[in-house]
C-alpha cells in the first residue's frame, strides 16, 4: 500500500531526471553460444533418451520420498496421538 502511494510521487520528484544514469546494456551474444541453445539442441538431437532420463530422475524422487510422506500420513490420520 506503501508502494501505491510513494512510487507517483518518486516519479514526480525525479521527473525529467529520469534518464539522468545510464544503464549498462550487454552487449547481445551469438545465440550458438548460450546455454539454452545448447541445452536444446541437446534434448532435440535425442528426446526419447531424454524423457527415459527424466522420468527415471523423477521416479527415483518420487520413491525416496514416498517413505517419509506415508508416516506422516499416517500420523495426521490417525485418531490417536503418538506417544
Amino acid at each position: 500500500l506503501v508502494a501505491i502511494g510513494m512510487l507517483p510521487a518518486l516519479l514526480t520528484w525525479v521527473g525529467p531526471r529520469i534518464d539522468k544514469w545510464q544503464v549498462p546494456v550487454p552487449k547481445p551474444r551469438n545465440l550458438e553460444d548460450t546455454f539454452g541453445y545448447k541445452l536444446t539442441s541437446t534434448v532435440q538431437r535425442a528426446p526419447v533418451l531424454w524423457l527415459v532420463g527424466l522420468a527415471m530422475l523423477a521416479g527415483a524422487f518420487a520413491v525416496s520420498a514416498w517413505g517419509p510422506l506415508r508416516e506422516a500420513a499416517a500420523r495426521w490420520t490417525s485418531p490417536v496421538p503418538p506417544k
